[in-house]
């Protein structure tokens, strides 16, 4: 029989919104549990980057449990657009997207700071691309996020 491993136990795990957003999911016979990039970090003691929860919770429990507790729910499928937009952006000018890819990802996460970043891609110059290239990528992305419905 093998033994259950230890449960990773970090200061930030007890702190602020993190701490209330795993009480609140990780109860009521739902489990939340924190999951990637934040656990490989902590365990290799490195910088804490974004964290993300896994949860046996529906989408629609999580968003009643959240606004029950006085907070908004971010849209949903807010990071499934940037993933579109940023796939869409490796795709047409793959190693050189970082940079656009950088732009979006920094962005206002609102349709207005969505456009305003397609908008500042498209006057971008980067060496190799044509700016009739960039302003489809920017177009392209203007598509996404005006079918996602931001």
């Amino acid at each position: 029989m093998s033994a259950v491993p230890p449960r990773l136990d970090a200061d930030w795990l007890h702190e602020g919104a993190l701490a209330t957003l795993l009480a609140l999911l990780d109860r009521d016979g739902e489990e939340a549990r924190v999951v990637g990039g934040a656990v490989r970090n902590t365990l290799l003691a490195e910088p804490l980057g974004d964290v993300d929860i896994a949860t046996t919770a529906t989408p629609d429990q999580v968003i009643a449990r959240v606004e029950a507790a006085g907070a908004a729910p971010a849209a949903a499928g807010q990071e499934l657009v940037l993933d579109e937009i940023e796939q869409a952006l490796r795709a047409e000018i793959h190693d050189y997207a970082e940079p656009a890819v950088a732009i979006f990802r920094g962005a206002p996460p609102t349709r207005d700071g969505l456009l305003a970043a397609a908008d500042q891609v498209e006057q971008m110059r980067i060496r190799m691309i044509s700016p009739d290239r960039m302003q489809a990528v920017a177009d392209q992305a203007r598509r996404i996020i005006a079918n996602a419905g931001c």
